[in-house]
């Protein structure tokens, strides 16, 4: 197991055998053996990449529809 900087955990949780948690993360519940997560609270690192990348268009998204409306 791999904890990064600045990890927390919630409560008494498993972390499995073979997990890695990238920095800054919040471990929320067990974790499954040869797990990569991150974020707050912890998700599979390529769901949160995914979410991040969602994140930082949300903007464009929200422009594109108020003129759309307008």
């Amino acid at each position: 197991m791999t904890l990064a900087g600045k990890v927390g955990t919630a409560g008494h949780i498993h972390i499995g055998s073979r997990t890695t948690v990238s920095g800054n993360s919040m471990l929320g519940k067990d974790i499954p053996d040869g797990s990569f997560v991150s974020g707050y609270l912890a998700r599979p690192h390529r769901q949160w990449l995914e979410c991040q990348a969602a994140l930082n268009r949300l903007p464009g998204i929200l422009k594109a529809l108020k003129a759309k409306i307008d």
